[in-house]
C-alpha cells in the first residue's frame, strides 16, 4: 500500500499532507510540491498528488523504488 502525499491549498498557503495529516505549510506551491517529493521519495512506495487551486488534482507521481515489494 502507497503512502499518499498531498500538496493543496488552505487559507491563502499552500499544505503539505500525509494521509489527511498536515506536515507543513508554504507561501509558494513549488516549496510544498518540493517538500512533498523529498517526503514522497523517502517513503517509497509513495505517491504524491498536487492539487490546483480549486482543489481538482492537477497531477500526480508515484515513487516505488526498485527493491519495494509489489503487492496485489
Amino acid at each position: 500500500m502507497r503512502t499518499r502525499f498531498d500538496v493543496m491549498p488552505n487559507e491563502g498557503k499552500w499544505e503539505l499532507r500525509r494521509n489527511d495529516h498536515r506536515l507543513s505549510a508554504h507561501e509558494r506551491q513549488d516549496d510544498a510540491i518540493e517538500a512533498g517529493r523529498s517526503a514522497a521519495r523517502s517513503e517509497q512506495p509513495s505517491q504524491l498528488v498536487v492539487h490546483g487551486r480549486d482543489g481538482k488534482i492537477r497531477d500526480e507521481f508515484i515513487y516505488e523504488s526498485a527493491t519495494a515489494e509489489a503487492g496485489p
